[in-house]
């Protein structure tokens, strides 16, 4: 490698460094005309395009590498990484394939490609590719981490959990001064935190272990977003709750949430439900049943069904799991009245609103999950996407009618249209990636035959 070379390779790390990507990809550039047959360097250039979202020239560099140096692994492992951007699903898996024969001892196109396999369905396929990554290298966090989604996708609890231990290597967690409960001491007089690490649904759905964590003699401190404090200070045992640990009092163990699952040796047959545990304060629930307003108190009135379409856009898989309040309309039988149950809608969702009257949108109304609870209380079920709402109903032990893109996350597993976690959810699933009309046609169905059980339904 030239001198010239060398200097403007070093002045592109400077700049990617400083995260000024487009200079650091122009000097790049210059330096891969001035070695035109070094396919390090063009893999190089395709990885900052890759970084900028320039998917297509990405993809040519990482060719052109390949072809400059077809016994080179990055490039292909590259190349895959650009097809699972792009959904080419079939072709991705053929490019990590391909780069994990040429270089057998590197963990990244093993884990890639069970990442791809899982997407696709293919989970023991998917598990045998997470093995090859742990042969490689038996720490790599990021593999273990990844099988366990897979074991967990696939009801294999118990190892999944213990493997899911890993996040903490991928992602470091908050640090404690007290050591880490997993069940291993008793907790008779003993003061825990029990903290939230990940979404609102994740917490929704393990507080559930709360109960049984009291059961075992523990004071408990609960550290969690502010939205669902007035939520889980109804919980036996709970002693305060609060979104910074310096608002807390002290205690003498903590635990993340999702971790109680491994604390508890949760199988598949044993997860916890003695029946609703998140409960709405009885007079807002009565409140919003008067807002909602329709047949006078103890006379028929018109079902009433919640619905969420959308979720966070900040979420790594919101484009997937939210889908558009015009096309969830079409699976929206007429006699019913619906109520909305997120708080924000985009201005496309708001136009759609202005023309349909028996879609009620609170907004300003639902400050916190306890507003939401209330409302979502008064209503005869729910329809969510995958969302921290879906959860609400859930734990509330409402109707609940999930609508899941393919691949679903995986605690709604695979192959299954109900929930262990949520005995009154219906599980509604994309039968191909993206096919909302299926889905759509499946929840139209269901929402008719359970609207029209309810002729009498009474406040």
């Amino acid at each position: 490698m030239s001198a010239d070379v060398a200097g403007l390779l070093a002045v592109a790390d400077d700049l990617a460094r400083e995260g000024r990507l487009d200079e650091a990809l122009e000097t790049r550039l210059a330096a891969a005309d001035l070695a035109p047959l070094d396919a390090s360097i063009r893999n190089s250039v395709g990885e900052l395009q890759f970084k900028l979202n320039r998917m297509e020239e990405a993809l040519a560099s990482f060719r052109l590498a390949s072809v400059l140096n077809p016994r080179q692994a990055a490039p292909l492992n590259n190349m895959g990484a650009v097809f699972q951007k792009l959904d080419r699903y079939g072709l991705a898996v053929d490019a990590f394939s391909r780069a994990a024969r040429l270089s057998p001892s590197t963990v990244a196109p093993h884990r890639n490609l069970g990442s791809v396999l899982q997407a696709l369905g293919r989970f023991e396929e998917a598990l045998a590719s997470y093995e090859r990554a742990l042969a490689a290298d038996p720490d790599d966090a990021s593999s273990h981490a990844d099988l366990a989604l897979c074991y967990l996708r696939l009801g294999r609890l118990s190892e999944g959990w213990r493997e899911y231990e890993w996040r903490w290597k991928v992602e470091a967690p908050k640090a404690f001064t007290v050591p880490l409960w997993l069940g291993q001491t008793p907790l008779t007089g003993k003061t825990i935190l029990l903290h939230a690490e990940q979404g609102l649904g994740d917490t929704l759905q393990f507080c559930r272990y709360v109960p049984r964590v009291a059961g075992l003699g523990a004071r408990i401190v609960v550290g969690a977003p502010a939205s669902l404090h007035p939520l889980l200070r109804g919980f036996e045992g709970v002693a305060a709750v609060a979104e910074e640990l310096a608002d807390l009092p002290p205690f003498d163990l903590h635990c993340p949430l999702m971790s109680l699952a491994l604390a508890f040796d949760t199988k598949l047959d044993a997860i916890p439900w003695s029946g609703p545990y998140i409960h709405a304060d009885e007079a807002s629930r009565r409140a919003w049943a008067v807002k909602l307003g329709g047949a006078r108190s103890g006379e028929a009135r018109r079902p009433r069904i919640g619905l969420t379409w959308s979720g966070s856009p900040l979420h790594k898989n919101d484009a997937n799991r939210s889908i558009g309040l015009s096309a969830l309309m079409t699976a929206l039988p007429d006699g019913v009245d619906y109520h909305v149950l997120q708080n924000r809608i985009s201005d496309a969702d708001r136009a759609v609103l202005d023309g349909a009257p028996h879609v009620r949108f609170h907004g300003d109304d639902l400050i916190s999950f306890a507003d939401t609870a209330a409302l979502c209380d008064a209503l005869d079920g729910v329809v969510s996407v995958d969302t921290s709402l879906a959860h609400l109903a859930g734990a509330m032990g409402k109707p609940l009618w999930v609508l899941l893109p393919q691949p679903a996350d995986w605690r709604w597993m695979v192959d299954r249209s109900d929930s262990p976690w949520y005995p009154s959810a219906t599980l509604v699933r994309q039968p191909v990636r993206g096919d909302w009309t299926s889905a759509l046609a499946a929840l139209s169905q269901a929402l008719t035959t359970f609207c029209g059980r309810l002729p009498t339904a009474r406040d």
